[in-house]
């Protein structure tokens, strides 16, 4: 058992108000490491060698291996958002790897937390109330957290032999998003399986155009989820309330006997469940080879 003590006021002289905030700045501390030299494939191949129609790369961009052309080397290729041309065939862009998608994707996160309290001691009450708010911005975009506390806490001295005390705690916690975070709809995951010749700032305006609501961008469609979409419309979000506290009776029968009685309950109601904003396909898991 875990028991929870709420501060009691007991230490003021007369009536106190306390008021606190702080600010806290969330940056990730590490990454996990993901060779950047290559482009989406199974196969090395260069402009001199390579099967391609005029000797042309192109990249296999519904692959997951991470060996196709090398990056930097001054090639070019076919790739997802090539433009196209007059004759209506893509026009080849430069090969180059993109080392900080990853960086790119997250944000700085914030969390705030303000608080106010008052307090005050008497020769037959004591008693002290606070609530405190707090406001998370995670380092996922659009993921979120809020919690609002109030706290409650009472000792009165009824007589020389009784006192009665009361601790009471309501909160709720609630978010808009909660990022998945097992594989499937976790924006992360799909943050990481961006290919490295791909700007993943490319992929922030999320659909298709023309299709908006109904096709997410992808540099596979079908294949691979686009990790903004996912962030910003497949949402997870709850509310979750919970009371806990304590009620209890001291009564001093001799100096050597006390009688205590006490009650303790801790009821929590949640609600929740994800939802899809707007009506599209979210692709399968791509195994990560």
């Amino acid at each position: 058992m875990v028991l929870i003590t709420t501060k009691s006021g007991s230490k003021s002289q007369k009536m106190t108000v306390s008021l606190t905030s702080n600010t806290v700045f969330d940056q990730p501390y590490k990454y996990l490491k993901m060779g950047t030299h290559f482009a989406t494939g199974i196969l090395p191949f260069t402009p001199s060698n390579n099967p391609y129609p005029g000797g042309i790369l192109q990249i296999d961009e519904s692959s997951s291996g991470g060996v196709g052309p090398e990056l930097d080397k001054g090639y070019n290729a076919i790739q997802w958002n090539s433009p196209v041309g007059a004759d209506g065939k893509q026009i080849p862009t430069p090969l180059v790897s993109h080392p900080n998608n990853i960086r790119d994707f997250v944000r700085t996160g914030i969390t705030s937390t303000n608080g106010v309290s008052i307090s005050n001691n008497s020769d037959k009450i004591t008693y002290r109330l606070s609530y405190s708010n707090m406001s998370s911005r995670g380092i996922v975009p659009n993921s979120d957290l809020f919690k609002n506390t109030l706290a409650i806490s009472t000792n009165v001295r009824v007589s020389s032999k009784l006192t009665l005390s009361t601790n009471l705690d309501f909160s709720r916690n609630n978010s808009n998003n909660r990022p998945a975070g097992e594989r499937g709809t976790n924006p992360l995951q799909w943050a990481y399986a961006v290919g490295s010749h791909i700007d993943i700032n490319d992929l922030r305006d999320y659909w298709v155009p023309g299709k908006e609501g109904l096709q997410q961008k992808s540099q596979s469609i079908g294949n691979y989820n686009n990790p903004y979409f996912l962030a910003y419309e497949v949402n997870n979000s709850y509310v979750r309330d919970r009371v806990f506290g304590n009620m209890r009776a001291e009564w001093q029968i001799t100096p050597e006997i006390k009688l205590m009685a006490a009650m303790r309950w801790i009821p929590t109601r949640s609600s929740g469940k994800p939802k899809l904003r707007r009506a599209t396909r979210v692709s399968p898991m791509v195994p990560m080879v």
